[in-house]
């Protein structure tokens, strides 16, 4: 394989353009669990971040010993300017859920979770940090241009558009992203003893403040262990290396969505694994969305 050829195959998977149909998909998803955020953290919204909340307010927000940005810095130092972010946080997420002023929105969405993360790190987890990344890269993205209001009232209308065809580097980037977390997920188990052993799954499922339900039809023993655990970090490989093959792109999908069911079912990590499966959704390439369209076609009366 010469130089020119790796420069063209280069190009092709930023560059190429290809219809905004799964960065669109991607934005509604997104824009869901944005919403979802916001509904679970509103009840603990000023025990958690408000002026009298658990962790006190360090000065420049520097918990990691350097400054972070945040919005309350420029708002009155009280619990309304908080209540003022959050009212703005939904009314983003549901604003890039319709596809209205989606740069804007995710913007705006990116800006509010750094300030809630700046204002207080140790409340915050890994689905949350995926989910400043997503917002941040969606304001560079084409996610508006289809399945949004405007195109559901132009269809309502009778004047649908297809979806217009653009460079997906945005959505690509977003790809890496979730790519790496699953190759993060499985190079970290290959210093663990326990997920060498088979052992693993054992003790995680055995856990009282992370176990949630018994996964049914699976006996508890050495065995069931060290299949559960070795498979975690198959499936962990696949979906981080072997889900960028194009022939083995959709059976992955649909293993890792049940992969993720599977331990949200099992694990009570809020929100993670739901945010892993839009991330895996985004793999769905626009020719998948094509023939899911055909089949859902109604046969033309006669």
């Amino acid at each position: 394989m010469n130089l020119q050829r790796v420069a063209k195959i280069w190009w092709s998977f930023w560059f190429k353009p290809e219809s905004v149909i799964p960065i669109a998909v991607t934005r509604i998803l997104f824009g869901l669990l944005f919403l979802q955020f916001g509904f679970l953290l509103y009840p603990e919204l000023h025990p958690l971040l408000g002026t009298d909340s658990i962790a006190p307010a360090i000065p420049n927000n520097a918990w990691w010993g350097t400054p972070a940005f945040s919005l309350l810095d420029y708002l009155p130092h009280d619990n309304s300017s908080l209540d003022f972010l959050f009212v703005l946080l939904m009314l983003a997420a549901t604003l890039l859920t319709l596809g209205i002023y989606t740069r804007i929105s995710a913007l705006t969405i990116w800006l509010v979770l750094s300030s809630f993360y700046a204002r207080n790190i140790y409340v915050f987890g890994a689905s949350d940090s995926i989910l400043r990344m997503v917002a941040f890269l969606l304001m560079f993205s084409h996610a508006g241009d289809a399945l949004s209001l405007k195109t559901l009232l132009q269809f309502l209308r009778g004047h649908p558009t297809p979806a217009p065809e653009k460079k997906p580097w945005a959505l690509r980037l977003i790809q890496i992203h979730f790519a790496l977390v699953w190759w993060i997920g499985f190079s970290r188990k290959l210093h663990g003893q326990e997920w060498l052993d088979g052992t693993a799954v054992y003790y995680v499922s055995h856990f009282a403040e992370l176990a949630r339900y018994p996964l049914p039809f699976l006996p508890d023993n050495l065995l069931t262990s060290k299949l559960l655990s070795w498979s975690t970090m198959l499936i962990e490989f696949s979906l981080a290396i072997l889900i960028w093959i194009k022939e083995l792109r959709l059976p992955l999908i649909i293993i890792g969505i049940f992969f993720h069911l599977a331990m949200d079912w099992a694990l009570w990590v809020p929100q993670f694994e739901f945010v892993m499966i839009a991330g895996l959704i985004s793999f769905v390439e626009p020719s998948t969305y094509l023939k899911i369209r055909s089949l859902c076609r109604f046969p033309a009366r006669s």
